[in-house]
């Protein structure tokens, strides 16, 4: 074996956190699916080592990797989502993130769990935060509208 040298650290930890994300159906958000996804990447399993949150960097990849594609998804639409009411898009934006949580649906509550734990916190509610504004831009919200919102509703 051998890899290549060199200062690709985040190229070599998003390859790794990529190929664990596919190993979390039968490993759930472990470790063990993360040396495996190191491995299947072609890596020693000491390569795991570049993920030093263990699960918790596992699942923040796979909210932020799900929240850009939704961004791509919903960018590719635009042409349809046009003749949608804010209420249809906004259900659209959200239908198509759920899917995404299709093939880790049965591991989703350990996720969640992950995610609510202290420390790990700050990164879960960036990502929320993050999805939300996504769906927000979706649904055809702007920065005015979410002050009248407050301001009406508040």
């Amino acid at each position: 074996g051998g890899g290549g040298g060199g200062g690709g650290g985040g190229d070599l930890r998003a390859k790794v956190l990529a190929a664990a994300v596919e190993e979390v159906p039968s490993r759930g958000w472990t470790d063990a699916a993360i040396i495996a996804g190191a491995e299947k990447a072609g890596h020693p399993p000491m390569v795991a080592g570049v993920v030093p949150r263990g699960a918790a960097d596992l699942v923040d990849h796979f909210m932020h990797g799900s929240n850009a594609a939704l961004a791509a998804h919903l960018a590719d639409r635009r042409d349809i989502m046009q003749h949608m009411t804010p209420r249809q898009r906004l259900r659209y934006g959200i239908e198509q993130r759920l899917r995404m949580l299709q093939p880790v649906r049965s591991q989703w509550a350990e996720a969640m769990a992950i995610g609510a734990f202290p420390p790990n916190l700050p990164h879960t509610m960036e990502a929320l935060a993050l999805l939300a504004d996504e769906l927000a831009h979706c649904a055809g919200f702007g920065e005015a509208d979410a002050v009248r919102l407050r301001v009406t509703e508040g």
